[in-house]
């Protein structure tokens, strides 16, 4: 009989090659989760996830699942893993699921949050540093806020991922929100699906937008012609999480 278990884990993607074991990324979250759980269950096996993070993203809500022949205990099973695998990978939640379960087709829609650290923020970022992008020069966030309306809908994002994306590139952006306080600015991001540094190039753009570097008509002129280099930057990695799967 097998078993097939939901788990919902968290990581620092600092030191690793992204999420997808591949045979020129072997330090990655997959493998080393496929690793661990092998190991300790005593068979061969595979993770599924919701979805692939970049090199140096991280992840508060990445679902995966596997199947086992093993009956595990959640409880149990989520307790003996965070004694095994390294600190920067934890099992936040386990659930015993239906066998045809399968976290990446089930998933509905991600949220993802980017964290910029202000130009003219009073203090530097300490524990934070390793999490935020600090930005050199200050922005405007009410013509972020007014661009970003425009990603808002069904879309093909075919000029917003890397040119290496091959597969089907219209995705719907349910919301995004933006969110500043006295030394930081969250771009919280919900959509069906992010293409290869999607999310990031996304916010990029809006950085360029909010230094005045491009009007918010580059949104819109980049959907119409599809170019990669149209849009804004790739911003860098380490300001991205993962943080929900919706189901």
């Amino acid at each position: 009989m097998a078993y097939n278990y939901k788990m919902i884990i968290g990581y620092d993607g600092a030191k690793y090659q992204g999420w997808q074991k591949n045979k020129n990324a072997k330090n990655t979250i997959q493998s080393k989760l496929e690793s661990t759980l092998s190991e300790y269950l005593g068979e061969e096996i595979v993770v599924v996830g919701s979805g692939r993070t970049d090199k140096g993203v991280h992840a508060l809500g990445q679902v995966v699942n596997f199947i086992t022949k093993s009956k595990q205990k959640p409880g149990n099973l989520k307790y003996n893993l965070n004694k095994v695998l390294p600190e920067d990978i934890i099992v936040k939640e386990v659930y015993k699921v239906d066998e045809d379960f399968n976290c990446r087709f089930a998933a509905t829609s991600k949220i993802y949050r980017y964290t910029l650290w202000k130009a003219n923020a009073q203090t530097m970022p300490l524990f934070e540093r390793k999490y935020v992008y600090r930005l050199e020069e200050q922005v405007d966030v009410d013509l972020m806020l007014v661009a970003a309306t425009k990603f808002i809908g069904e879309h093909d994002f075919k000029g917003f991922c890397s040119d290496k994306t091959k597969k089907t590139t219209t995705r719907k952006v349910n919301s995004i929100d933006i969110i500043e306080d006295e030394d930081r600015i969250e771009i919280v991001m919900n959509a069906s699906g992010f293409l290869y540094n999607m999310a990031r190039i996304m916010v990029g753009t809006l950085i360029e937008i909010g230094l005045g570097l491009r009007h918010d008509d580059t949104i819109d002129q980049v959907f119409a012609s599809k170019i990669r280099s149209e849009a804004g930057y790739t911003a860098p990695a380490q300001g991205l999480c993962l943080m929900e799967v919706l189901y």
